[in-house]
C-alpha cells in the first residue's frame, strides 16, 4: 500500500501547491457564478424565443448574429453548470472516501477535480488518510496562520496533534478555537491530552527505574 501511495506523490505535491496558493490568495467564495450562469441561460432562452417570433425588416437582419451570440452565452452557461455539478459530485466522493479511510478512492475523486476546486482542508484530510500526518499538520497550520479557521479543520488538526502525541499543542489549539467546538468536544480533548501526559510520565518512570530496564533486557 505504501509503495502505491509513493507512486502518487507527484499529483499530491501539485494539490498541496494549489492548496497553499488558495490559502495565500484567500479568494472570495464564488457564490455569484452559478447565479449569473442561470440568469444568462434564462435570458438567452427568452431572447431567442422573441427573435424567433420577429419577422422581416431590421429585426430579421439581426436574427443570425444575435442567435450566434446567444448560442455562445447559452453554451457557456450550460457547460459551467455541468462542470460545477461534476466538481461538487467529485468533492463529495472524495470526502466520503476520506470518511471511510480509503486513500485510493479519495485520490481517484481528487484527480477528477479542477484546480479551482482544490481546497486546503480537503487536501489536509486526504493526507491524513495516507498517514502523511506531518504534511497534513503543516497545511492546517498554514490555514490557521492565514486566518482560515473552521470547526472541521480545527478538529482534524487537534486529532493529528494527539496522534503525534503532542498533547500540549492539541490542548492549546482546542482552547484557542473553543468557540468552534462544543463543551463536550473540548472536554474530550482535555481528557485525551491528560491521558497522553500520564502515559508519557509512566513511560519515563519505567525508563528511569533500573529494575524495569533490567527486566526489559
Amino acid at each position: 500500500m505504501r509503495e502505491q501511495l509513493e507512486g502518487w506523490r507527484d499529483p499530491v505535491e501539485t494539490w498541496k501547491s494549489l492548496a497553499r496558493a488558495r490559502i495565500a490568495s484567500r479568494p472570495a467564495p464564488r457564490r455569484l457564478a452559478p447565479l449569473i450562469r442561470h440568469l444568462c441561460f434564462a435570458a438567452g432562452v427568452a431572447s431567442m424565443t422573441l427573435l424567433g417570433r420577429s419577422s422581416g425588416g431590421a429585426a430579421g437582419a439581426l436574427v443570425i448574429p444575435l442567435v450566434l451570440v446567444l448560442s455562445g452565452t447559452l453554451s457557456w452557461a450550460v457547460i459551467g453548470h455541468v462542470q460545477d455539478r461534476r466538481a461538487r459530485r467529485n468533492t463529495a466522493a472524495a470526502w466520503a472516501a476520506i470518511g471511510k479511510d480509503d486513500p485510493f478512492l479519495a485520490h481517484r475523486a481528487l484527480s477528477a477535480l479542477p484546480a479551482s476546486s482544490i481546497e486546503p482542508h480537503l487536501i489536509a484530510a486526504y493526507l491524513s488518510t495516507c498517514n502523511r500526518v506531518g504534511e497534513s499538520v503543516a497545511l492546517l497550520e498554514d490555514m490557521r496562520g492565514a486566518g482560515a479557521r473552521s470547526m472541521q479543520a480545527t478538529k482534524l488538526l487537534v486529532d493529528l496533534r494527539l496522534r503525534q502525541r503532542e498533547s500540549a499543542l492539541a490542548l492549546a489549539i482546542a482552547r484557542e478555537d473553543a468557540s468552534l467546538l462544543t463543551e463536550a468536544e473540548l472536554s474530550a480533548v482535555e481528557a485525551a491530552a491528560t491521558a497522553l501526559e500520564r502515559c508519557g510520565e509512566a513511560s519515563r518512570s519505567r525508563g528511569r527505574n533500573p529494575r524495569t530496564r533490567e527486566i526489559a533486557r
